[in-house]
């Protein structure tokens, strides 16, 4: 039996279906990997192939680790239906380089069997999926980028696993006479086939295109994106965002994921930024399935471009005067002494 038949077995047994790991039997393994990543692209319905120039830049278009301006670190936890946790933490460093950690855990459903239904003494049969990535993304020249992940996965069934290699490649453009305009592409889990119980399984192949739009409303930042996604074997699949940033401090966000087969694919997300921090919250319906909670907390540091501190006044110091030169008295110029002609004495007469 596959892995993908266990798989079945165990979201028959939890009572759920997950429409981005659930499939046919003999379907590709690791379809974990098409679960989003980060609140932001969540509320924007996964329209972030163009937009990816953050942490999470890995998950979505490795080109877009090129365009990180500062280091940082995100961390998101979904709470899915049915108990199913996901756990992402990513970070990326202005110097091109990323780095992730993806872990999706389904819990446990009773082991059970025709002559014990129960289950009693049997167990649980559990499911954990786990991908390690690490990228590298660059500026080609002015407007455009490129970038590679490499990662590797793991899932592992009722003591069973399988684990292999995928390589991600993406490129993104900035066209000089579209301002405001982003393109982007990306194809993903490229790989050989995966091994399990004897059986050859595909990895599951991804090819995903996107455009945004940066503008502004009223003076408030703003921003429209397009996906669309193609998946080994499936459709293609429209994906659509729209954020509009309220006093420069609260993202409002709304998007549509074609993806989702058991809702109706609208999801909503708000945000909040604080100093060097972003929260960060989206939500999903999935119909009888319940509701998807992710909450998303990105730091960021070095900065760049910072506010110059304050710099006081240089106050002039005062340089003691130098005493007056005292007055010397003047001496009137000497004339020359002029003889007064002298009068003649008059001799007596004799």
């Amino acid at each position: 039996m596959n892995i993908m038949k266990k798989l079945n077995i165990l979201i028959l047994l939890a009572g759920f279906a997950a429409p981005a790991c659930a499939g046919s039997a003999g379907a590709d393994p690791f379809n974990f990997l098409f679960l989003d990543s980060g609140a932001r692209g969540v509320g924007l319905g996964g329209a972030y192939t163009a937009l990816a120039a953050d942490a999470n830049a890995l998950h979505y278009n490795p080109a877009g680790l090129g365009k990180v301006a500062d280091r940082q670190v995100t961390f998101m936890h979904n709470q899915y239906f049915q108990d199913i946790t996901q756990e992402y933490l990513a970070y990326a460093s202005p110097k091109g380089w990323g780095a992730s950690f993806n872990y999706l855990d389904f819990g446990g459903a009773p082991n059970t069997t025709i002559s014990n239904p129960s289950g009693t003494g049997l167990g649980e049969v559990n499911l954990t999926d786990l991908a390690i990535g690490l990228g590298y993304g660059r500026e080609l020249k002015p407007g455009v980028w490129a970038g590679a992940g490499l990662k590797l996965i793991r899932e592992s069934i009722a003591g069973e696993s399988a684990q292999g290699l995928g390589l991600d490649l993406g490129a993104m453009i900035s066209p000089a006479g579209m301002e405001g305009f982003t393109f982007g592409a990306a194809l993903q889990n490229l790989g050989s086939t995966v091994k399990f119980q004897g059986d050859d399984e595909n990895m599951p192949l991804n090819l995903r295109a996107g455009a945004a739009y940066s503008f502004s409303v009223k003076g408030l930042p703003a921003l429209l994106a397009l996906d669309m996604v193609k998946e080994r074997g499936d459709d293609a699949s429209a994906l659509l965002g729209a954020e509009v940033i309220v006093a420069n401090k609260f993202p409002v966000r709304l998007g549509y994921n074609g993806r989702n087969d058991d809702g109706s694919g609208i999801a909503a997300g708000l945000g909040y930024i604080h100093n060097n921090f972003n929260f960060d919250y989206a939500f999903a319906p999935f119909k009888d399935l319940g509701s998807t909670h992710r909450f998303s907390v990105t730091y960021m540091w070095g900065r760049s471009v910072r506010a110059a501190a304050p710099v006081e006044a240089a106050v002039p110091v005062q340089q003691p005067a130098e005493p007056a030169p005292v007055a010397q008295p003047v001496q009137a110029p000497v004339s020359a002494a002029v003889e007064a002609p002298v009068a003649p004495v008059p001799q007596p007469v004799v």
